[in-house]
């Protein structure tokens, strides 16, 4: 069939835009692709074995089969073509021809096909499809984020920079420039992040020249994952399209949980066998995998289970660590869980949860602060001491609590006892809450709107020998039932006189015993009038002398 060369060109220009989803002409087999940065996908099956030629100086373009019944015979990537990749097809005996300086791809090729090369200048690479797909708990898609995968023979020139958890690309190129490595085409990625779990990377496996074939498997992968909380780490050869998703370890603590002095403490943790990890041995190390203080305190060989706990038993008041690890040389898989910390006594500002486990806790420390990852920081806390619970006593051995809000929520709580303590601020709010005392403490304000103690819906409350000052005079502390003051020393911000407390309860009874303050005041007053009563009656009798003599 003759087409008159103006037929042809609108022909090609109609075939750029719709793709391969009809032929160039009636009985077609024959195609021929032009052009930069197009995607065509082929929709139909022929007849006859199609042929695709990819014109001279034609670069990144894509032709993706729609299925796996569609068959190539032929495939021509001429002069100077690069970077033009056939994805997801199927060859029937095809012959690959490429040309002077043709460096091209195959995606996830299936059938058979034989390579020819005119020079030495040419290359094909072959790759497959790695389906990285992480899931949390609850078998749910989890967010994963700095995601690198490279080549193991990348990874092995400097492991310790690679597994950088912000290493760039360029970093990567750096690298291999270094080593006179040659990285593949496509194939090498480093901190990938996403947003839903699911991640599609395409990995060069192997580079075919006129003389030889170069191979970049196996492969090697780390990713943080579920709010970055697992970090998993996997080595593997890809010879066709494939998925994976880690094995989950995960410690059943709660984050940053405070438990009492003398809490006996386990270090529990489920594993969900997502991957076909075998011969796995797990690991319990007591600290972050990467200090050099930790140890490994608990192994167990063959785990099958989707369980595994250690007894750390009873620990003195401080911050820990501890980490679940699983490893498998034969499945090329490590898996870690977060490093989970938590304090025993008060070590930082439990701002995720409220103090709510019965016992006793003292702070090692002297202060309350925030807590970054691992260890303390000079952060001021939020609510300082939140407490939400029953049979609780708190014990700052002179410590100091302050926050930017309250110093101590109590809230539906009952027998609570606060001793030793210095509380800056607002230092103690109570809600729905009874039997509270707070005894040998300071209570100090911070600027003139702050209160000392408020209390909402809450009933015997006790302030037993406690120390308030810098609040504004009457009203700095409110109350609702049955509050006890007792041995209260204080001074106010204006005139630095004795702190007044308030004599009139709301909804319900409130006791007040003088303090020693104003107690040393009335010994005071008495011996004066006593010395007074006591000077008139001498100079009474004095004068009664005087008139007897006349």
């Amino acid at each position: 069939m003759i087409v008159k060369p103006i037929v042809f060109i609108a022909l090609l220009l109609t075939f750029a835009v719709i793709g391969f989803s009809q032929s160039l002409a009636p009985g077609s087999c024959s195609y021929l692709i032009t052009g930069n940065n197009l995607s065509y996908r082929i929709n139909k099956t022929s007849s006859c074995g199609l042929s695709y030629n990819f014109s001279a100086g034609s670069a990144n373009n894509r032709l993706v089969c729609r299925n796996s019944t569609i068959k190539i015979g032929a495939v021509i990537f001429s002069n100077n073509t690069y970077n033009n990749t056939i994805v997801n097809c199927t060859f029937s005996n095809a012959v690959i021809k490429s040309m002077h300086n043709a460096q091209n791809n195959l995606l996830s090729p299936a059938g058979n096909y034989s390579t020819y090369f005119t020079d030495n200048s040419s290359n094909i690479a072959v790759g497959y499809y790695f389906n990285f797909i992480t899931r949390n708990a609850h078998g749910a898609l989890a967010y994963a984020g700095f995601v690198t995968i490279v080549p193991e023979g990348l990874h092995s020139l400097d492991a310790w920079l690679v597994e950088q958890q912000q290493i760039t690309l360029q970093g990567l190129r750096s690298l291999a420039a270094a080593h006179n490595y040659t990285l593949p085409r496509f194939g090498y990625y480093a901190t990938v992040n996403s947003s839903t779990g699911v991640m599609a990377f395409p990995l060069e496996t192997t580079s075919i020249y006129r003389n030889r074939t170069v191979s970049y498997n196996p492969y090697w992968l780390m990713c943080p994952y579920w709010g970055f909380d697992e970090l998993s780490f996997k080595t593997f050869t890809i010879n066709s399209d494939m998925n994976f998703t880690p094995t989950l370890i995960y410690p059943e603590m709660r984050e940053h949980a405070l438990f009492p002095d003398n809490a006996t403490i386990y270090w529990n943790f489920s594993i969900l066998h997502y991957s076909n990890f075998k011969n796995i041995t797990a690991y319990i190390f007591s600290g972050w995998q990467s200090d050099s203080n930790n140890k490994i305190v608990n192994i167990t060989y063959n785990l099958s289970g989707n369980f595994i706990s250690y007894k750390a038993g009873e620990q003195k008041p401080g911050i820990y660590e501890f980490i679940g690890v699983l490893k498998s040389p034969e499945s090329m898989e490590h898996d870690n869980s977060t490093t989970d910390t938590y304090s025993v006594g008060l070590s930082y500002c439990p701002d995720t949860s409220a103090l709510n486990i019965s016992g006793y806790y003292t702070m090692p420390y002297n202060s309350l602060k925030g807590l970054y990852i691992f260890s303390r920081t000079n952060a001021t806390c939020i609510t300082a001491l939140p407490i939400d619970g029953r049979n609780i006593t708190v014990n700052c051995k002179g410590g100091s609590i302050n926050s930017t809000m309250e110093g101590i929520y109590i809230s539906n709580s009952r027998n609570i006892t606060i001793i030793n303590c210095r509380i800056f601020g607002n230092a103690i709010v109570l809600r729905n809450s009874s039997d509270i005392i707070v005894q040998n403490s300071s209570l100090i304000a911070n600027n003139f709107s702050n209160i000392a103690v408020r209390s909402n819906n809450s009933v015997n409350i006790y302030l037993l020998g406690d120390r308030i000052s810098g609040y504004l005079g009457v009203g700095n502390i409110t109350y609702s039932s049955n509050t006890t003051i007792n041995n209260i020393t204080g001074q106010n911000q204006n005139s630095q006189q004795n702190l007044q407390i308030p004599v009139a309860a709301q909804n319900g009874n409130m006791t007040l015993e003088l303090s020693n303050t104003i107690r040393s005041i009335k010994t005071v007053l008495c011996l004066i009038l006593l010395f007074l009563v006591f000077y008139v009656l001498v100079c009474l009798m004095l004068k009664m002398g005087k008139k007897s003599k006349n």
